[in-house]
């Protein structure tokens, strides 16, 4: 079964005039997770360069170093391992996958905090310590932008997590002081989507290559076109309305519909060297969402239509090898993601779709391809989370 739960990363803001202007008094305010929490000392002003608006720095990032500020109870080889992990801070979600928090429906704010001068200052707040210039970070600062994450029903104005904002190497980074450790982190650029060009179709050769003897159907049965080979089936899945995402890591998602049968789509992932890692035969998965804002109000409704319409949801996945399917599965659970809400949208658009998803099981079978003239192998659906990519990226 291909479980749904969604990972609503995004690229929209949700600040809800919940920013603060540059200039604004604010608390001096530290950055430790660690330690005990003072009583706020006193209030000071200081101008930020930032202006307060949070949507421009809403994103993924990804950890690019990390530098020791104090004792830690991870070990150095844990805390480097954690060296190209990744944040995402949407409207929908935050979501750190290297500590494994989260925060659904997040409030955003930025707040500007003085730097401390003197010897024997003391800032404090009941959230934490010093901020990363007393460890001889960012030195040459005049004050201390911070990007605060709350939760929607924070009433004590406390942030789950923050990050400061610091101009370095000639761009923005936000800076993580987590147990003992600085986590400096760059933006990772937005996935790019375009329409799918005859020279960029998958190549025949290698497709029929990766799904093996299941050309033949005589080992895979498909539930449309039963007689149809497979690899015949998945190219004609892209013959209409065919779209490619290019990822920040130069993987490619590409996807589209058999003409005039819009419920038989195909998806095709492949590596940055333009090798295919899965493709996916994807027959009458029926969307959650119809119209410009329905939303089914179960999961049991949208199955009773999907049975009156006579349709009979399954997916088909062949991977390369088992690592192909550990890197590629979770970009296909999130291309289904979209699917299922019709592409083009988000969960902040469709909020009651993606309640739905985390309770919708959709049939699938995974296959490992296992060399030429031989058939395919079937292995467990793997249990991996969505890929952290926008679902809006995801356009048709």
């Amino acid at each position: 079964m291909l479980a749904l739960v969604p990972v609503l990363a995004g690229t929209g803001a949700r600040s809800d005039g919940y920013a603060v202007r540059s200039g604004q008094a604010a608390a001096a305010a530290p950055a430790d997770r660690g330690g005990d929490r003072p009583v706020p000392a006193r209030v000071e002003k200081a101008s930020c360069k930032q202006n307060g608006s949070t949507a421009e720095y809403l994103g993924s990032y990804e950890i690019i170093s990390v530098s020791r500020y104090a004792g830690s109870s991870s070990p150095d080889e844990q805390a480097k391992e954690r060296i190209g992990k990744t944040v995402v801070l949407s409207a929908e979600v935050f979501e750190s996958n290297w500590n494994r928090t989260s925060v659904a429906r997040p409030r955003y704010r930025i707040s500007c905090y003085p730097v401390l001068r003197a010897e024997g200052e003391i800032a404090a707040t009941r959230w934490g310590a010093h901020w990363s210039g007393f460890y001889g970070f960012g030195a040459d600062r005049d004050a201390v932008a911070v990007l605060e994450v709350h939760t929607p029903d924070d009433k004590a104005g406390d942030p789950a997590h923050w990050y400061e904002i610091v101009h370095e190497d000639g761009k923005e980074q936000l800076w993580d002081m987590y147990d003992g450790w600085l986590y400096k982190m760059k933006p990772v650029a937005s996935p790019r989507t375009s329409a799918l060009k005859p020279e960029d179709a998958p190549d025949e050769g290698a497709l029929k290559q990766l799904v093996g003897t299941a050309t033949l159907g005589s080992s895979v049965q498909l539930v449309n076109y039963p007689e149809m080979p497979v690899s015949d089936r998945i190219l004609a899945g892209l013959q209409a309305a065919g779209r490619v995402m290019a990822t920040s890591d130069g993987s490619t998602v590409t996807w589209g519909f058999k003409y005039e049968e819009a419920n038989l789509q195909s998806v095709i992932i492949a590596d940055k060297a333009g090798r295919l890692e899965l493709a996916a035969v994807v027959d009458d998965i029926l969307g959650l969402t119809y119209g410009k804002s329905g939303t089914y109000a179960s999961v049991a409704e949208c199955e009773k239509r999907t049975k009156r319409q006579g349709l009979r949801p399954r997916v088909i996945v062949f991977a390369r090898d088992q690592a192909s399917l550990v890197t590629a599965y979770p970009l296909l659970k999130r291309w289904m993601q979209a699917n299922l809400l019709g592409f083009n949208g988000s969960c902040a658009a469709h909020a009651a779709a993606c309640a739905l998803m985390r309770d919708l099981d959709l049939p699938a079978d995974v296959y490992l391809a296992p060399g030429a003239g031989s058939a395919p192998v079937k292995v467990a659906t793997p249990d991996l989370p969505a890929a952290q990519i926008p679902l809006e990226a995801f356009t048709q």
